[in-house]
């Protein structure tokens, strides 16, 4: 658990982000129903999180960087009766103990004191689309403000997208960030591992996410951090499998993408293997093609190196790949040039990976391809997906989805693979499906 110190330290850079009269108001997420009165399990929105380290419902932030009060949260009050069914409110007074705020009001006193609090900005950032109810309050006050200000021609206050700053906050992690995604690696990591072990002819989707859940719980992890796609045979062609109901065959594929949340921090992690433990030759040369695609790119990982270099280099390699197996007989230069290769790799190489699986932070600067930095954290993804119906490829790969992921943070030299304890060389992968797991 982080430190109140850790929080006020982020304030600090949300301060240097914005310029003076800037004013930011991210909002937490509400409750959400999954049926009749039951709901889901809470999750704060991950923002909002990582400025205050709040994990209570229905939360506001509002900073003002060299305004009083700077920082201001707006929260559920105190309630014995909702506290003995629901557990600990920080309430008004907690969340300047608790949360260190400059000034605390119950979340109901929102659209009162918005008009005091943004009558001397600027500019406000804030996102719109994740409340309704939120947005219309927002734009109530702001229409507030611009009537206060009286005849003097000024307009309603300008509203910029809060996205771009509080990327930019989160998009280099800090060391307690990346402690937290090591161990959060770490869990997936093993969780992997024995569902490698337990996988057999025989076994259901649903029992090998089974095992995932058995192994994140069991090491701490607090969730999930996005439904796991555990898909066999043409199932894993599929990008975004969901189902993880059908039963696993002699002779087919089993691909694994799933992570866990630790201390609210994700991993992101996906295998592919043979259900019966033993690749087929044919398996072998697509599963090798997208292997030596991943490593190549994973190789080319440092400060300065652009995330459209990371893309080419995945795109080079799978594209001359996609010419030697005879899958696309058009020339490399072709596949390419006429981005052929989408038809069988139609995502892109990977993502930010932190608080979100699929975090916050720009791949673009002023149009141009953005240079990794030290303490980025990003997935490499490449993949090949052959539905079994394509009449064009060859008969011996339809059928076949493979796609191998790694979580990898850069380094001042390099990188660093947080998730590199799962096996991905066919020997290693054959020499631990070997294994007994202890849950079969």
């Amino acid at each position: 658990m982080l430190g109140k110190e850790v929080f006020a330290r982020r304030r600090e850079k949300l301060k240097n982000i914005l310029k003076e009269g800037d004013a930011i108001l991210l909002v937490g997420h509400p409750a959400a129903i999954r049926n009749n009165d039951n709901h889901h399990l809470f999750r704060q929105e991950s923002s909002l999180y990582y400025f205050t380290g709040c994990k209570e419902e229905n939360t506001v932030m509002l900073f003002r960087p060299g305004m009083t009060p700077e920082y201001t949260l707006f929260l559920r009050p105190k309630d014995a009766i909702a506290e003995l069914w629901d557990g600990y409110r920080h309430g008004v007074e907690g969340a300047k103990r608790d949360l260190l705020a400059d000034e605390a009001y119950e979340v109901s006193m929102l659209g009162k004191m918005l008009l005091p609090l943004l009558k001397d900005s600027n500019r406000l950032y804030y996102q719109l689309g994740l409340d309704p109810k939120m947005d219309s309050d927002v734009l109530a006050a702001l229409e507030r403000v611009r009537a206060a200000k009286g005849r003097t021609g000024l307009g309603i206050l300008p509203l910029y997208d809060a996205t771009e700053i509080t990327g930019e906050a989160r998009i280099i992690k800090d060391e307690e960030e990346i402690d937290l995604m090591r161990k959060s690696g770490q869990i997936a990591a093993e969780a992997h591992k024995e569902a490698m072990r337990f996988t057999e002819v025989g076994k259901t989707e649903k029992q090998i996410q089974g095992v995932l859940s058995f192994k994140f719980l069991n090491a701490g992890a607090d969730d999930y951090a996005y439904h796991p796609i555990v898909g066999t045979g043409n199932n894993a062609t599929v990008l975004h499998y969901r189902d993880n109901d059908k039963l696993c065959k002699d002779g087919d594929l089993l691909l694994i993408d799933a992570g866990c949340e630790y201390d609210f921090y994700a991993s992101d992690i996906t295998r592919t293997f043979p259900v019966n433990g033993k690749f087929t030759a044919a398996q072998t040369k697509l599963y090798q093609a997208v292997l030596k695609a991943q490593l190549e790119t994973i190789e080319i990982i440092k400060p300065g190196t652009l995330f459209s270099e990371v893309q080419e280099k995945a795109i080079e390699s799978l594209s001359a790949s996609l010419k030697e197996l005879e899958i696309l007989e058009e020339s490399v230069e072709e596949i390419i040039s006429q981005k052929l290769y989408r038809k069988y790799y139609p995502h892109n190489i990977g993502h930010w990976i932190g608080l979100d699986v699929h975090d916050r932070g720009k791949y673009l600067i002023q149009q141009e391809s953005r240079p990794l930095e030290e303490g980025m954290m990003l997935t490499i993804e490449p993949g090949l997906y052959i539905p079994e119906g394509d009449m064009d490829a060859p008969a011996e790969y339809r059928g076949m989805g493979i796609r191998i992921e790694d979580d990898i943070l850069v380094t001042k030299d390099g990188y660093e693979n947080l998730t590199k304890d799962v096996p991905k060389e066919i020997p290693e992968i054959e020499a631990l499906m070997a294994e007994k797991s202890f849950l079969a």
